[in-house]
């Protein structure tokens, strides 16, 4: 089964972040978002943010491999390096 991940950015000015696995380690995301799914959207962060030559300040991310009655919409405050929120 493929899994679909969704990412938005919202375009505002950041610093520079930890790497996606020491970040994924600080925000506690073990237990809430597979890591290569979350590697992927950090990829893709990159990606987008040197094409657009700016950085984002909020990464979303939608994990629609699981289903609708568990959480899997993270929205990650990239500058502060938190988890904003985890829900349906």
């Amino acid at each position: 089964m493929k899994k679909f991940i969704f990412i938005f950015l919202l375009i505002i000015s950041t610093s520079i972040f930890s790497s996606p696995s020491s970040l994924y380690k600080k925000l506690e995301l073990k237990n809430k978002i597979e890591y290569s799914i979350f590697k992927n959207a950090m990829k893709g962060y990159k990606k987008i943010s040197k094409e657009k030559d700016r950085n984002f300040r909020y990464l979303t991310i939608i994990d629609f491999s699981k289903p609708s009655t568990e959480p899997r919409f993270l929205l990650i405050d990239l500058s502060e390096e938190k988890l904003l929120y985890y829900t349906f």
